[in-house]
This record gives C-alpha cells, structure tokens and sequence, in this order.
C-alpha cells in the first residue's frame, strides 16, 4: 500500500528526510514550500518513506512539473504514480533536479534525457 500526504507547511522531520536530496538549498526550498511556490510530499510504502519537493512552472502554453528534489525508497517503482498523477493534471512534462550521480542513472533508465547542465563557482566577499 501506498500512501501520499501533501504537507502545506515544512515539516523539521522533512529535513532529516531529504538531508541528502537538499544540498545547501534547504533555506530556499523550505521558503518556497511555506510560501506555497514549491510542494512538500511525503511518501510511505512497503518499502519505506521517502519525500518529495515539486513545483509547477508554466513556459509560454506548456505546463512544467519540476521535481526539485527527493530522497527515499524506490522511485522506480513509485514513478508511475507521479507520471499518472501529473498527467491528470494537465502537465506536459516533468523536469527532474539532481546532484547525485546513482540517481542520474536512475533518471536516465526511467526515459528522462538530459536538457540542461549547471555550472556554480563561489566567489570570495568583498568588504567594502
């Protein structure tokens, strides 16, 4: 059995559930879920729990669920939800964020092709 919740607020337990999924970008997300930008999900299956922050982002016509992170059990076998689950919703692609290289090969096997490359470097601060 499956269980899906929908959390409208962060939860502190959502941190330790996607400690490794956030990567520095706890502040972000947990702002953006609190002000209803971004979704927070909780999964609990057979296999255990896991969570899920996702996002819809709209481009011209098209409609865009971005999942910006997850951390958890098995998200093969939970993908077919999340694809039936979106397109009953209208949405006509779903844009996956990751930087675990385990999970980019998860990705790529679920039919996911890779769109876009992301570049950062930290740049010292300037006292002024």
């Amino acid at each position: 059995m499956i269980e899906i919740l929908f959390h409208p607020r962060w939860l502190d337990n959502a941190t330790a559930g996607l400690s490794h999924a956030l990567r520095g970008d706890l502040p972000l997300l947990k702002q953006q879920v609190n002000s209803g930008i971004a979704q927070l999900w909780e999964i609990n299956s057979d296999q255990g729990k896991s969570w899920m922050i996702s996002r819809a982002e709209k481009s011209g016509d098209q409609k865009e669920l971005v999942i910006c992170c997850y951390e958890g059990c098995d998200l093969k076998a939970l993908s077919h939800l999340i694809y039936n689950s979106a397109e009953r919703q209208g949405f006509d692609s779903i844009r996956f964020h990751t930087q675990r290289k385990g999970l980019n090969r998860l990705i790529v096997d679920l039919g996911f092709t890779p769109y876009e490359t992301v570049y950062k470097k930290q740049l010292k601060k300037v006292i002024n």
